[in-house]
């Protein structure tokens, strides 16, 4: 009896040793599975969190490096790609720059981290920031304006032919001056050389260069063409490209504003052109942002859309031309001869297109970004 109840002891320990490392075994696996599942789920969360700086760094990076160029030349509705790579090799980044309207911009940037394990995408809405280049009239001029013959000024807003534009707005000045004693008209074709709403208007310190003096500057250290004091005459400044490309390295290539276009891909040209001196343009077409350090002298009915800023005098002479969008210069005469006409008009559509297409673009001032997914 004694050896028998031995036995049945020795076999419940075994039994029960047993029983115990296979617990043991169950508790020790059991902490492996967590501690796996933990370390995954720090992978996870490392490898969602690189992707999401990645994509936040493709969108900083697209508007650090806005490349007006590329972007502003965009017709609404229109998208262009960017992708790169982080410094450190931790991610990669692509995405699109979509045009929503003449002002605003949506980015989507997708991150994704090095291994390719996790992707995230954020989106950013950034609006375009102008020079502060403002027209409050078809003409601004701070000292004496002479208009004569075939020569009309008018403030009426003329959106381009054929141009996508918002509907007109309301009717400017014609022509913005100091002095009322300082404008002279002779001889004007239809009893009217100066219309608008009011056809003249006197403002105290019209045509001040300091109030430009910043928007200049701004504009000036952007310019695409530069003519020198020695280049003082353009002829026949014409688009150079194709249905498909502008050659804007092309030295007198101003763009194209007609319709329909000789040269389609420089539609969406607007260079910024700055003499600095004396200029005169003999014919051709053009558009974008004229700045010109001396006087300015148009003939040979040049046409011209977009700003124009004359430091010095405006003269409108002998086979005349076409200024639309607005014009600012010190003094102006608008006298062509012969068969010439002289005319400036307003246009908020000229206007906004050029001063937007080089324009930076900045984020919103408030929320501007958000993660999509």
């Amino acid at each position: 009896m004694v050896a028998t109840a031995r036995r049945s002891v020795r076999g419940f320990a075994l039994a029960a040793t047993v029983f115990a490392l296979v617990l043991i075994g169950a508790l020790i696996a059991g902490v492996f599975f967590a501690a796996r599942q933990s370390l995954r789920v720090g992978e996870n969360v490392q490898s969602a969190q690189r992707a999401f700086d990645a994509a936040e760094a493709g969108l900083h990076s697209v508007v650090a490096h806005w490349d007006p160029t590329a972007y502003d030349a965009l017709a609404r509705g229109r998208t262009a790609a960017f992708a790169g790579r982080l410094a450190g090799g931790t991610g990669s980044y692509d995405g699109v720059v979509l045009r929503l309207n003449r002002w605003l911009f949506l980015i989507r940037s997708t991150g994704r981290d090095a291994a390719g394990l996790a992707q995230r995408s954020v989106g950013g809405l950034l609006r375009l920031s102008p020079a502060p280049l403002t027209f409050a009239a078809a003409l601004t001029v701070s000292g004496p304006l002479a208009v004569s013959g075939a020569s009309r000024v008018e403030g009426a807003d003329q959106p381009p032919a054929g141009w996508d534009c918002p509907p007109p707005g309301p009717s400017s000045a014609g022509v913005v001056v100091r002095d009322a004693d300082a404008v002279t008209e002779s001889d004007c074709a239809d009893g009217a050389c100066l219309r608008g709403d009011p056809p003249v208007r006197v403002v105290a310190g019209s045509g001040d260069a300091a109030s430009v003096d910043s928007a200049w500057r701004a504009l000036a250290a952007h310019a695409g063409k530069v003519y020198g004091a020695e280049d003082e005459e353009v002829i026949s400044p014409r688009p150079v490209g194709t249905a498909a490309a502008c050659d804007s390295s092309a030295r007198d290539n101003w763009g194209d504003p007609a319709v329909p276009p000789s040269a389609a891909g420089c539609r969406q040209y607007y260079p910024i052109i700055l003499a600095l001196g004396d200029l005169k343009v003999s014919g051709g077409i053009g558009q974008g942002i004229l700045l010109v350090s001396g006087d300015l002298r148009v003939d040979g009915g040049f046409v011209f859309y977009g700003p124009v800023v004359v430091r010095g005098k405006l003269s409108v002479i002998n086979g005349g031309g076409r200024l639309l969008g607005g014009v600012r210069a010190s003094d102006a005469s608008l006298q062509p001869s012969g068969a010439g006409a002289a005319e400036v008009a307003f246009s908020d559509c000229a206007l906004s297109n050029a001063l937007l297409s080089g324009a930076p673009a900045t984020p919103l001032t408030r929320r501007w970004w958000a993660q999509l997914f």
